[in-house]
């Protein structure tokens, strides 16, 4: 990893204002200048090129082949389309066979040296985008990214109007509900009615369950939805990501079209 020193300070100091983590930082014993091993504690000048050693990164994650669509791929991160019923990341269950088990098989079948580290998550029956950094920095860097996040959901009964929803939601058990301090706000549009509504949701903020927590509390459940409605399909798709590369600094725009499943449920 390269990076410029912006004015004359320690390399210490240059490496927290190009936002490594404290834990990267913790774990580096030197950096290289005109391939010379500096210390972390040494003064370099202004413009200085720094080589940084990353070391590799381990990880519990157990590499299994399996199928990924690869939507956006740079040196720096990776877009996967998730499909439903797919556990994001590994658990009781799903030790194996979640998503990040087959990205880290692509990761170490593409020499990628890193492990899997997800900027976002989706529910077990929640399909679409999935943005994953290809190093801890990277991934550290994406904490002061604003993504832009657009879901697509199907949800029961007709929804006349287009509206936004701010309720707090807490944790009780195995499931959310509406209470608490922690403020939610999921903007929806109404795109198309039949039997059912199809909904564009935007959220503003990024609680768990928070799409599928807001809308059953106007009465308008996802359909499919096994804990907040009925069903054990869950229409909903994270459609749209959209954000400044923290990188390269150009914007990065991503879109699915609707899916087949939530289409044949309007």
């Amino acid at each position: 990893m390269r990076i410029i020193s912006s004015k004359k300070q320690t390399v210490k100091e240059c490496l927290e204002e190009n936002n490594f983590s404290r834990k990267v930082i913790r774990g580096l014993d030197y950096v290289y200048v005109d391939n010379k091993e500096i210390r972390l504690w040494m003064e370099i000048e202004e413009n200085t090129i720094i080589d940084v050693p990353i070391k590799k990164e381990e990880s519990d994650i157990i590499p299994t082949k399996g199928e990924i669509a690869i939507i956006y791929e740079d040196n720096d991160l990776l877009i996967v389309n998730k499909k439903n019923k797919v556990s994001t990341q590994p658990n009781i269950g799903h030790y194996t066979d979640s998503l990040a088990n087959f990205i880290k098989y692509y990761f170490e079948e593409h020499n990628i040296d890193s492990t899997v580290h997800l900027v976002n998550r989706l529910d077990f029956e929640t399909s679409g985008l999935v943005l994953v950094a290809k190093s801890s920095y990277v991934h550290n860097l994406f904490k002061k990214v604003k993504i832009l996040k657009k879901y697509y959901a199907v949800c029961e009964g007709i929804i006349d109007d287009d509206g936004i929803i701010e309720k707090p939601i807490i944790r009780e058990g195995k499931i959310r509900i509406i209470g608490g301090d922690k403020i939610a706000i999921t903007e929806y549009k109404v795109l198309k009615k039949n039997k059912n509504t199809l909904i564009e949701c935007i959220l503003h903020t990024g609680r768990t369950h928070q799409i599928r927590v807001h809308m059953k509390s106007i009465n308008h459940p996802v359909v499919g939805d096994n804990l907040y409605g009925s069903g054990d399909d869950l229409a909903l798709q994270s459609y749209f990501l959209e954000f400044i590369h923290p990188i390269t600094k150009k914007e990065i725009k991503v879109e699915l079209e609707l899916e087949n499943r939530l289409l044949e449920r309007i």
